[in-house]
């Protein structure tokens, strides 16, 4: 691991972060460098795409033969920015595994007339018509459609809805309703300004409140000072499956340019609440971003894959961490993080800060959190999605724990889950016999229920012949 990652900071800031339990306010949290707020000149929200610049720092794939599920990307048909099939196509077939995809909202082919509330429909439709040729092959293409419908329209929000799921050819999975909002206007996209507090607000969530009994998860884009809303949101709604977008919404440009150390350790304290809830879950990726004040885009060539996996290292591991294999997911997020980095090269990232772990562990890390995420959009994780056996999610929380306490020993993840190391360690000797009873039956039985194809690789190496799924949250049948 890079020294810089092993500082004493890091390790007082981690700590903190490992050791809180207390939720912040809302309000103090909003409140964040409020007195900082208006003090930058307005930019633009998306960095530019430079195919030359790209190309001069593309990689070669590592590891080709390991499936990823892609959990995050848009389509745009902008002025001066179209990624469409074909874009996409391009990006996902550049020597990676990708099986298949899930697309979240983009702002793209909206019916130009009827209500308003339907017009979001549009972009549906077109998704699930252009991507239906590849449903019969290989990636397949916006397997799971994430849409938009306002919410803030309450129970009327159910006819917009049943309206997508027709649409969408049964590929329709769940809602993306931006909420971003910030003291500091620089920071926010005009195309998505939300107003303070929406997740608060009544209606709002009278139009979340829409979702599970359709079978639709919540997917979250907010900034990381507005964690705490969306705890006290999915606390609200236990039932509903909620992903956070991009790694919690890690904002260090602006008004918190200065203050990145305040920034992890109130960002990381606010996703360790977050994973008390078993309803939520999280995205890996979306940190090539203006907003996260990386600057990948102002070096004279692409950052290289274990670039990219060094400035990530401590968001995702405190990710992983925190949530488990169980409920994380990788996502590309492209078009708009290909302005930071060449596809390839992200896939390389996210497989290099998992490349420590053991065989074992790296089978359950690919097919949990990138190939066959299982929870969401299936029956919520109030219900019992292992076959009837009883207290099978706490187990497979017990494996999940496990299986991090032995990353962690590798030395790849950072220090507080080393220290819980032992403790963890001692814990589960009294529950070995779980953890092998995981190890035995979750593979047949997640088969049984979720109807998910297993396949044996016998051609990825190192890791040898052993059993993969392909599914993921978004998908309720068969990835081929």
């Amino acid at each position: 691991m890079n020294a810089k990652f092993r500082s004493p900071m890091r390790r007082r800031l981690l700590r903190a972060a490992a050791a809180s339990i207390a939720i912040p306010t809302i309000a103090t949290t909003q409140a964040f460098f409020k007195e900082e707020a208006g003090t930058m000149k307005p930019s633009s929200n998306y960095l530019p795409v430079r195919s030359e610049w790209l190309a001069s720092g593309t990689e070669a794939a590592l590891e080709p033969d390991l499936p990823i599920v892609d959990a995050h990307h848009h389509f745009y048909d902008r002025q001066n920015w179209t990624y469409l099939l074909d874009e996409y196509l391009a990006d996902a077939q550049s020597a990676h595994n990708i099986p298949a995809s899930v697309f979240m909202r983009g702002l793209t082919h909206y019916w130009q007339s009827g209500p308003d509330a339907l017009r979001p429909v549009g972009e549906t439709e077109y998704v699930a018509a252009a991507t239906a040729p590849t449903q019969a092959g290989k990636p397949q293409v916006a397997r799971g459609i994430v849409g938009y419908a306002d919410l803030r329209r309450g129970t009327a929000v159910r006819e917009v809805l049943e309206a997508h799921l027709q649409a969408a050819q049964g590929r329709f999975r769940g809602v993306r309703h931006l909420v971003t909002w910030d003291a500091d206007h620089t920071l926010v996209n005009p195309l998505s300004a939300a107003p303070k507090g929406l997740l608060l607000d009544p209606a709002y969530r009278a139009g979340v409140a829409q979702l599970r009994p359709l079978g639709l998860s919540y997917d979250a884009w907010l900034f990381f000072p507005q964690l705490p809303e969306l705890f006290d949101l999915a606390r609200a709604y236990p039932d509903t499956s909620m992903i956070i977008n991009h790694c919690g919404g890690v904002v260090r440009i602006a008004s918190y340019a200065n203050h990145r150390k305040e920034v992890f350790k109130n960002w990381s304290r606010s996703m360790r609440q977050l994973e008390q809830l078993p309803n939520v879950y999280v995205k890996l990726g979306g940190l090539g971003m203006r907003i996260n004040g990386f600057d990948f885009e102002k070096g004279g060539r692409p950052p290289s894959s274990i670039e990219l996996a060094e400035a990530w290292e401590p968001w995702m591991h405190t990710c992983i961490e925190a949530f488990g294999a169980n409920r994380c997911m990788f996502e590309s997020n492209f078009p708009v993080d290909k302005a930071s980095y060449p596809c390839s090269n992200g896939w390389n990232a996210f497989k290099r800060l998992t490349a420590q772990a053991s065989a074992d562990e790296r089978a359950a890390f690919v097919w949990r959190y990138g190939v066959a995420h299982l929870s969401p959009y299936l029956n919520g994780p109030s219900d019992n999605l292992w076959g009837g056996c009883e207290c099978r999610s706490r187990r497979i929380s017990e494996w999940d724990r496990w299986s991090s306490c032995r990353l962690a020993s590798s030395g790849r993840l950072s220090l507080p889950a080393r220290r819980r190391l032992n403790v963890e360690q001692r814990r589960l000797a009294n529950n070995a016999p779980i953890v092998q009873e995981v190890r035995q039956s979750t593979i047949a039985t997640s088969q049984l229920r979720l109807n998910a194809v297993c396949a044996y690789d016998e051609a990825a190496e190192p890791f040898g012949k052993r059993m993969r799924l392909i599914q993921t949250i978004y998908f309720r049948d068969d990835v081929n």
